[in-house]
């Protein structure tokens, strides 16, 4: 699923691994910025919070429990070309 949206935010991506729920929030860099800053910094405290109340309220809606992650997956970019991409399991 892409884009869930709640009241509390958007995740970009939700997936499933085996039989463990995936929130994955997805930052993308041009190759030209990347060397300032890292896209998965983008990630902040603030961001974090709000991912977790939006998987919250997605686990709400399943009306089930299971086990469940965050990721985050990182993307470099050069126009429209993916240069790289580097996904970071469990980040919090």
């Amino acid at each position: 699923m892409r884009n869930y949206h709640s009241r509390r935010g958007e995740i970009d991506i939700i997936a499933r691994e085996k039989d463990i729920l995936v929130f994955v929030e997805v930052k993308a860099r041009q190759e030209k910025f990347a060397d300032k800053q890292r896209p998965g910094e983008a990630v902040t405290a603030v961001k974090k919070r709000r991912l977790i109340a939006t998987g919250e309220a997605y686990l709400r809606e399943l009306k089930k429990e299971v086990p469940f992650r965050y990721d985050v997956v990182e993307v470099y970019l050069a126009g429209d070309d993916v240069l790289e991409c580097r996904h970071y399991r469990q980040v919090f």
